[in-house]
């Protein structure tokens, strides 16, 4: 019995060993560190299985006006800023919410006459000499990094960089964006701050398209894009990748997850693009402006994008009513234009169908439409569960705060907003409303 437990002990030391050694024949020093670091990492997200995951109640069904409503709504004429309408009233003023997008008006868009009841027209841009769409083409002189433990946004953002010149570690841009290791979304607008640091520009748009990749690519310009993945464990996962080249209906991305050079066919990358309303990042040279907002199109004016946003939300949610991400989708552009009612309805019918655990990691129009709607009750129980579910998350205490706020709990407020800055302490919004809220008491 001795020696069969001395056996055991041994191969308990062994095997860890001979991993590693293994390791790093595969993959040199940089792998073993990561694979080695990842451990405790690795560790907590297996024992999260266990943890019960919070019951929300699921709202009821929107009537069927309501969602004749929500199908055939058209575009308002006069759009709102880029920052939400402040919530209604309540016993004490929330403060400034932060901005969803960052969107850069056309450089050269003709204003529009007197507002009127009909489309939104497409601006006029200025001509500028782009490289037409080829049948296939590559950009080089991207430098690839496997993403470290839940690292995708930081190692993306490094790859993107190393196009322009720039090489580093994903560590140096992570200790920027994610200074704790567990948090688990870094947001494009993030990431656009950390790129102006090094002195580029950048533009973060919702509904892209398969030719709108090749345009850029055909220019030789790389595009980040936030995507949804499902790896083995449940629920999926948002994830980002660089697509770096594309040969007629396939592309290459740099993935830190799952690899470089991969494989994506159009329909493939379209599913899990549109979770996130083909959200797409594009960061450039001061220089290269002008080109970058004819390469965007129509995509170029917030208004026409919206547009374009809300007929493809529509048309995919009245073709499959059960699609609870052409829903989220419908809730997200309503929010951008400030139809809170409309928002509110869409985003319900959203969780009513079902929503995987982790959407809200990454997307917060729900919380600003709630919020906007004075449904608090909502905005504390989505944040609540949110934040567990992810066994801590800024953003979601930042939202459970205001939640709390607009139901008239200061102290519960103020305890969220510390929560945020102690898992993140970069996390500006929540030093925003601490200040507010000190300013006005």
């Amino acid at each position: 019995m001795r020696r069969l437990i001395l056996l055991a002990l041994a191969l308990l030391v062994l095997l860890p060993l001979l991993a590693i050694g293994y390791t790093y024949i595969q993959g040199g020093a940089d792998l073993v560190e990561r694979r080695v670091s990842a451990v405790p990492a690795y560790a907590r997200s297996y024992l999260r299985r266990f943890r019960p995951t919070p019951v929300l109640p699921t709202p009821p069904p929107v009537s069927a006006a309501q969602r004749d409503a929500l199908l055939s709504a058209r575009l308002p004429t006069v759009i709102p800023s880029a920052a939400p309408p402040s919530p209604q009233p309540s016993a004490t003023p929330l403060p400034p919410l932060p901005t969803l997008m960052v969107l850069t008006p056309a450089p050269s868009a003709t204003p529009s006459a007197t507002p009127t009841a009909s489309a939104t027209p497409t601006p006029t841009l200025t001509p500028y000499p782009a490289t037409p769409m080829a049948e296939s083409a590559e950009v080089e002189g991207i430098q690839y990094h496997a993403q470290m433990w839940n690292n995708c946004g930081p190692a993306t953002l490094t790859m993107n960089l190393s196009f322009f010149g720039i090489y580093q570690h994903q560590r140096e841009a992570a200790s920027y964006l994610k200074p704790n290791g567990d948090d688990k979304n870094v947001s494009p607008e993030q990431m656009l701050a950390y790129a102006a640091q090094k002195g580029l520009e950048g533009v973060v748009r919702m509904g892209g398209d398969m030719d709108l990749l090749r345009r850029f690519l055909s220019n030789g310009i790389p595009v980040i894009v936030e995507t949804w993945i499902k790896p083995e464990d449940h629920g999926g996962m948002g994830h980002y990748r660089l697509i770096t080249s594309f040969d007629g209906g396939t592309f290459i991305a740099q993935d830190s997850y799952f690899g470089p050079d991969r494989l994506l066919y159009a329909a493939e990358l379209d599913l899990g693009w549109r979770v996130f309303n083909r959200k797409f990042i594009v960061l450039f040279e001061p220089e290269d402006e002008e080109l970058v907002m004819a390469l965007l199109g129509p995509l170029a004016d917030e208004s026409t994008m919206l547009e374009l946003a809300l007929e493809r939300a529509q048309e995919e949610a009245a073709e499959d009513p059960d699609d609870a991400f052409a829903w989220f989708n419908l809730g997200t552009v309503y929010t951008r234009l400030g139809e809170t009612e409309l928002a509110v309805g869409a985003f319900d019918e959203a969780r009513r169908i079902g929503l995987p655990l982790r959407m809200l990691w990454y997307q917060f129009e729900p919380f600003e439409a709630y919020l906007d709607a004075g449904r608090y009750d909502d905005v504390v129980q989505l944040g609540y569960a949110t934040a567990y579910s992810a066994s801590g998350h800024e953003e979601a205490y930042f939202y459970e705060g205001l939640g709390y706020l607009g139901k008239g709990m200061e102290d519960m407020a103020v305890s969220r907003w510390q929560q945020a800055l102690e898992y993140n302490p970069n996390f500006e919004p929540a030093t925003g409303a601490l200040e507010a809220l000190a300013a006005g008491s």
